[in-house]
C-alpha cells in the first residue's frame, strides 16, 4: 500500500510568543511586558495586528537583567550578607 505524499510546512526557527506566555517566561506580569515594549526595551513584533514576542528577543532581554534580578526570584537578597555567626 502507498501513503499519500505529505506536504511538508516550513517552520520558523524563531518561536514566537502571544504576551501572557512570554511574561510567564521572564517570571513578570502582562501588564510590565506591556510596560517594557511601550518604552522600548524589549522588542515585539506585529502578528496578525497583535503583539508576539521571539524567544531570541526575551532571552536577550533576560540574559541583559542585572545578577541581583535573578537572586531576587529565587528569593535571595545578596544585599543582606550573613555576619560570621550566621545572623544578620
Amino acid at each position: 500500500m502507498i501513503a499519500k505524499p505529505i506536504a511538508l510546512i516550513q517552520i520558523p526557527n524563531q518561536a514566537m510568543f502571544r504576551p501572557k506566555v512570554a511574561a510567564r517566561y521572564l517570571g513578570i506580569n502582562v501588564k510590565t511586558l506591556k510596560e517594557l515594549t511601550d518604552r522600548g526595551e524589549l522588542p515585539a513584533r506585529n502578528f496578525r495586528n497583535r503583539r508576539a514576542y521571539l524567544l531570541e528577543d526575551l532571552e536577550r532581554f533576560r540574559t541583559g537583567l542585572p545578577e541581583w534580578y535573578d537572586a531576587d526570584q529565587r528569593g535571595e537578597n545578596p544585599s543582606q550578607e550573613r555576619r560570621e555567626d550566621g545572623s544578620k
